[in-house]
């Protein structure tokens, strides 16, 4: 019988770029072609977050709300020990961006269920969630301070009076490259609930870490959100008890996603070391000691992109393709060597979350024939631990099968694909045809 819904044009978008991933289903028994319907029906799983102790890992679910023509997330918690999950979030529209608190006895995130994007906080034993901030715009993201009692969260400017004003006489009208707002920096007081602006000036904050003392945040900036301006980003630090920040990196080209080491003594962060030609090169990751005004790369000789994780007791950990897998690694800083942390090597990982001595790590991962799931892991060994089974909802699909094929280029260089066949391909079949 046919859907008595009709697909939102962006979800049913969404679904069909999605249908490239998940044709790889799970074999069953009785085999059902999924519909349009089915496919953006199924749920998936997001930002895995680990305790700092290790024993549980906080992810997202998100579901297709049809009365409100939405994507909807909730928040679930996974037990590293008895790989059980439970949910802890069920409001109006979503939750996300779940992280533990230092002494891993709370539960942040974002929430959008009184309209605006909030700043929230549950305690892990049980009870209900407490909302921390009640800003005009709405929190883009947020980081606890290292002893729990601060929370730096990063805000779009107002709308100004000009904008206001326009849009009540012409409505919702928008003057590119002209109507720039910015994007910075506040630190929110748990004790007193107030939070305090940190920085201002025409640049948007993106990505930022506080120090191991909790005296220092790094934090990259550009001049406006346009990915045009990407190639403007550099590195500040901002100075929490006098509201100073000192640029620190500010080279030719992209600087960005600071990540201090253990000892608060350096800055890892991923840079395209002043190259000119950065926008189709690889970028690397390089360190910088604080007082210092050079940089040094550590990943020249890895050839591929590497995503900056983060920089723990263990080594500087970061994510990367590598053909048509996706690992972590861990890189160590002084001598370089790099280690490789996969499952098996027909694995695709992502969303890794460490603890901060690097011994474990929670991640989303995939191969040919698995739906992405959350799992656990020590770091030395990858001996996996599945803590979401989202894979169980097309269980019931037709069993298709991808590969990887290499063929050789005009000058010879080698090139790989993934080749996917249908669930009723046959090679005797194809070879007549």
């Amino acid at each position: 019988m046919p859907s008595p819904y009709k697909a939102p044009q962006a979800l049913v978008a969404t679904a069909i770029l999605g249908v490239i991933i998940t044709a790889a289903a799970l074999g069953a028994q009785s085999p059902q072609v999924p519909s349009i319907d089915d496919l953006i029906n199924l749920k998936r799983v997001g930002s895995p977050a680990i305790s700092p102790n290790g024993q549980l890992v906080a992810y997202t679910v998100r579901e297709t709300n049809w009365d409100e023509n939405a994507y909807e997330t909730e928040i679930w918690i996974g037990d590293a020990a008895t790989g059980q999950s439970r949910q802890v979030t069920n409001a109006r529209k979503s939750s996300s961006q779940p992280a533990f608190s230092p002494d891993g006895a709370w539960l942040g995130f974002i929430s959008d269920r009184d309209n605006k994007r909030q700043m929230y906080r549950i305690a892990i034993r049980g009870g209900e969630a407490e909302k921390l901030t009640s800003v005009d715009d709405g929190v883009t993201s947020f980081a606890w301070s290292p002893d729990g009692t601060r929370i730096a969260f990063t805000m779009t400017d107002p709308v100004t009076d000009a904008m206001k004003e326009r849009e009540k006489r012409w409505g919702d009208i928008k003057i590119e490259d002209q109507d720039q707002r910015y994007t910075h920096l506040h630190v929110f007081d748990i004790a007193t609930k107030t939070s305090k602006r940190m920085t201002s000036g025409n640049f948007v904050v993106g990505s930022f870490e506080w120090s191991p003392d909790g005296r220092q945040i790094a934090y990259d900036h550009r001049t406006t959100s346009d990915p045009a301006d990407g190639g403007t980003a550099d590195i500040s630090v901002l100075f929490t008890d006098t509201a100073k920040s000192l640029v620190v990196v500010a080279q030719e080209g992209p600087d960005s996603n600071p990540h201090w080491s253990p000892d608060g003594t350096q800055l890892a962060f991923v840079t395209a070391m002043a190259k000119p030609n950065y926008f189709y090169v690889n970028s690397v990751i390089a360190t910088i000691a604080m007082g210092s005004t050079t940089p040094h790369s550590v990943t020249e000789a890895f050839d591929e992109d590497p995503n900056l994780i983060a920089w723990t007791k263990a080594g500087i950990q970061f994510a990367s393709s590598q053909r048509t897998w996706a690992y972590l690694f861990t890189i160590d800083p002084a001598s370089k060597p790099i280690t490789k942390h996969a499952v098996r090597d027909a694995w695709i990982g992502n969303g890794f979350s460490l603890t901060p001595d690097g011994s474990q790590v929670a991640f989303i991962a995939s191969g040919p024939t698995e739906f992405p799931d959350v799992y656990v892991a020590p770091l030395q060994t990858m001996a996996a631990k599945k803590l979401s089974d989202l894979s169980a909802q097309i269980a019931s699909w037709p069993r298709h099968t991808r590969e990887v094929i290499t063929w050789k280029s005009q000058d010879g260089a080698g090139i790989e694909g993934v080749l996917h066949k249908p669930a009723t391909f046959h090679k005797a079949a194809a070879i007549r045809s």
